[in-house]
């Protein structure tokens, strides 16, 4: 959503009824909050979020700078600063509007939907109001929904490999294929030093000690 008003800033909201965003809770218009809307969140595990926010900002950054290194990046998340604020202020108030409004919002954490993708989609699909019927059940609909939206299958798409769009931001140009890496759970453990696994667990433990849920 911000990147389709980033490139239309006469007519910032898309014509759709399907929108993807990193906008936080607080932020949404309350075209959104006070409407029947439903709202599914996901979650991850922030030290895989680091690892990909590190990678993602790198392929947007302007050939003529240099690239971020990944302890400033670490730093930085660490401290709070992103694009959307502290990561886990993010989480916890889409967590609590979850609890506080469980018909309207849905919180999924990434590891649990894919270490159990089938249970999931019928999760989504009965919140959006629209179950999976007995007979589409038996006849696999849903693992092969499962199947087409998978990694491997959304990655390996024609229209995810060819250029999309480009912003109104000088130097940057977005692909679809930028969207996509590995999709892997754990991968930080190949990045980051035991020392950083710990900062970054002890922060989000104490950021979410309030709250009846564990980020990792």
């Amino acid at each position: 959503m911000e990147f389709y008003a980033c490139n239309n800033p006469s007519s910032p909201t898309p014509d759709t009824s399907l929108l993807a965003t990193h906008t936080p809770y607080t932020l949404l218009p309350e075209s959104i909050t006070q409407s029947k809307c439903p709202i599914i969140y996901v979650s991850r595990d922030p030290k895989d979020v680091l690892l990909s926010c590190w990678h993602f900002l790198n392929k947007l950054r302007a050939r003529e700078l240099p690239l971020l290194s990944l302890e400033e990046t670490f730093d930085f998340f660490s401290s709070g600063v992103s694009a959307f604020g502290p990561y886990w202020d993010h989480v916890l108030v889409y967590w609590k509007a979850s609890l506080e409004f469980p018909n309207q919002v849905l919180f999924i954490k990434y590891e649990d939907m894919k270490c159990n993708p089938t249970p999931h989609a019928k999760r989504l699909a009965e919140f959006i109001g629209h179950p999976f019927s007995f007979e589409e059940e038996e006849q696999g609909v849903v693992q092969k929904i499962v199947d087409f939206c998978s990694f491997e299958n959304l990655s390996n798409l024609e229209v995810n490999k060819a250029p999309s769009a480009k912003t109104n931001v000088p130097g940057i140009v977005i692909t679809n294929e930028m969207f996509f890496r590995k999709a892997k759970v754990g991968d930080y453990k190949q990045y980051l030093s035991e020392e950083r696994i710990e900062r970054l667990e002890e922060i989000m433990e104490q950021k979410l000690k309030e709250f009846r849920w564990k980020a990792i």
